[in-house]
């Protein structure tokens, strides 16, 4: 299994401007899942300077990006920080951030605005996002596309209308890393699939969990995404086959030997918006 090669980068703040740290420790949990409820991190980094924590703690640019993977550096979480806390352990001194993801436009992001007769779901969902400053349109599926008869009043939190949409779609909603993600149950991402074997990073076997699905633990590989595709290839052949993402929890501590990721995996029969056929379902999970 891949360990050698680790590397990752840490910017607070802002994209452009931030703070980076790419050689202190740091500790993270990150658990991202396909509902619409905010993705949640917690980020402990050892050591910063006295310097960097006021500018910090006084910031009004309040983001977090990490970065991470083994030949090459790809995102592996971003979101808002909602809180800093220092916390003390023998002589070191140890910032805590809590983030949420898209947690300033989950909370703030209001629309108002009528739309004449003839609006599409595609419109509401367009409108929804122009509201929302930290939030970018990413992979969005709407099969029913019924023009309305009548003119549309949006008003309100533009969550609510995302979930009104998702909800006559048969779909999922979230805010992943910055992108809106609305996916219909039957549907993946447009991504290729994710090899996952003992070869590529999977520990132990799959272990069957409440519900239907699988629980997959391998180490941590920002490849695999909330809606994707993971194509299964484990020392029990019953499995094998191809699944849908739907929790990503990762965890780690950039001085510790092994950075551990666990998926929660369904089976069906699933496809992409621009793929005619329907992908292969996982074994056994169904």
């Amino acid at each position: 299994m891949r360990q050698f090669g680790r590397q990752y980068r840490l910017v607070l703040g802002s994209e452009e401007n931030g703070l980076v740290i790419d050689s202190l420790r740091v500790a993270f949990e990150f658990t991202k899942d396909i509902a619409e409820t905010p993705n949640k991190a917690e980020i402990r980094i050892w050591n910063l300077n006295r310097e960097h924590r006021e500018w910090l703690y006084g910031s009004d640019f309040r983001k977090v990006w990490m970065w991470a993977g083994y030949s090459e550096l790809r995102l592996l979480y971003a979101g808002d920080i909602t809180a800093v806390a220092l916390e003390r352990k023998e002589l070191d001194n140890v910032i805590v951030l809590t983030c949420n993801t898209g947690d300033t436009d989950l909370r703030q992001a209001r629309v108002s605005t009528t739309l004449a007769a003839g609006s599409t779901a595609d419109d509401h969902v367009k409108v929804a996002v122009a509201s929302m400053t930290g939030t970018a349109p990413g992979q969005i599926v709407l099969p029913r596309q019924r023009p309305l008869p009548r003119g549309k009043v949006l008003s309100g939190l533009s969550r609510d209308v995302l979930s009104e949409v998702a909800a006559e779609q048969g779909a999922d909603w979230s805010i992943q890393d910055g992108d809106l993600l609305l996916l219909p149950a039957g549907y993946v991402l447009d991504d290729q699939a994710v090899f996952l074997s003992q070869e590529t990073g999977l520990i132990g076997a799959p272990k069957e969990i409440k519900g239907g699905g699988l629980e997959l633990t391998c180490l941590i590989d920002p490849a695999p995404r909330i809606g994707g595709t993971v194509r299964l290839k484990s020392i029990e052949s019953r499995y094998d086959g191809d699944y849908k993402i739907v929790a990503i929890n990762s965890k780690g501590d950039v001085m510790e030997k092994d950075w551990y990721c666990v998926l929660s995996v369904i089976g069906g029969e699933f496809q992409k918006k621009d793929a005619a056929k329907t992908g292969k379902g996982g074994k056994g999970n169904g």
